[in-house]
């Protein structure tokens, strides 16, 4: 998409890290935090408008035995890779539905 001249935003824990290009945003979020997943969304949306495409490629290993897998970071793993990409997407979702097509030109 950058390539392409597309906006792009790219939202993790360490945007630091992101090439620096000039259609390439960085910004800052934990994906483990559902509360300021939330306002984090809202706050996008008042500031950048609903974005045409959201891809969620969350992730983090965690690597223990079943038998031996904490009840804590199995509720850790769950919220960075489904509730909290389940929530931005929700949100987005209800702000893009209210969008008129005179809106998208």
């Amino acid at each position: 998409l950058v390539a392409e001249g597309v906006k792009t935003f790219s939202a993790s824990r360490n945007p630091g890290k992101l090439p620096d290009l000039p259609e390439l945003h960085g910004l800052r979020i934990d994906l483990t935090d559902l509360a300021a997943v939330s306002a984090w969304t809202k706050d996008f949306i008042e500031e950048h408008g609903v974005p045409d495409l959201l891809i969620n490629n969350a992730g983090h290993g965690a690597f223990f035995e079943w038998d031996q897998f904490p009840v804590e970071e199995i509720a850790r793993q769950l919220d960075l890779m489904l509730h909290a990409p389940a929530e931005r997407t929700a949100q987005i979702v209800d702000d893009r539905i209210n969008i008129t097509t005179s809106d998208l030109s």
